[in-house]
């Protein structure tokens, strides 16, 4: 294994450490049926985002708790697709890239 391997493995090693450490989530409202959904970015993994976040991206204004608005039929969740995805990608990437700066041996 050459040094540009060797980085490469490492970068994708830190890639999912990160992904652990700062997955995607998503938020939506119920009932299911009004299908209002959207992916809400990365957050770290102790610190969620809040429902009142999840509102503020889904309706593109910043929740006032002074206006009655009832947050019950809201939802924050962890997007495993994205997630699954993610980590799919970086371990193609890198295994492309591990093919590419692979060490041609010299026959004589």
């Amino acid at each position: 294994m050459n040094t540009i391997q060797r980085v490469i493995i490492l970068a994708a090693i830190v890639l999912i450490v990160l992904s652990v450490l700062f997955p995607p989530y998503a938020a939506g409202k119920l009932p299911v049926g009004e299908n209002i959904h959207s992916g809400i970015g990365y957050h770290p993994i102790w610190k969620p985002p809040s429902v009142e976040y999840a509102y503020g991206v889904l309706h593109k204004e910043k929740y006032d708790p002074a206006a009655g608005v009832d947050l019950t039929g809201y939802f924050v969740m962890f997007n495993k697709v994205g997630f699954i995805f993610q980590l799919i990608v970086i371990l193609l990437i890198s295994s492309i890239m591990l093919f590419i700066f692979r060490k041609r041996r010299r026959t004589q």
